[in-house]
């Protein structure tokens, strides 16, 4: 495996967490796009203070992230995501 497809497939990966941990936030909280849409983070970093950065040192990755979107880590999710963003 060469250099670049090493940070492909981390690149990818990192996007299906964060497309996972987004669907999370924007669940719990509806409003979400329309606040970042104006430029109100808040909502969006205390979800992630609560759900992410508060528990991230006494739990393992999986764990936190089945905790903080309510299932394993899915590809569907940012599959999801692709196809609500470029195909609608």
């Amino acid at each position: 495996m060469s250099t670049g497809d090493l940070w492909l497939l981390v690149t990818a990966a990192v996007l299906v967490v964060l497309a996972g941990l987004f669907a999370a936030a924007e669940a719990a909280h509806p409003s979400l796009r329309s606040e970042l849409a104006k430029g109100d983070f808040s909502t969006l970093v205390g979800w992630l203070r609560s759900h992410i950065h508060g528990k991230a040192s006494s739990r393992s990755t999986r764990q936190l992230l089945t905790e903080a979107t309510g299932r394993p880590l899915d590809a569907g999710v940012f599959k999801a995501h692709l196809k609500r963003r470029y195909l609608a």
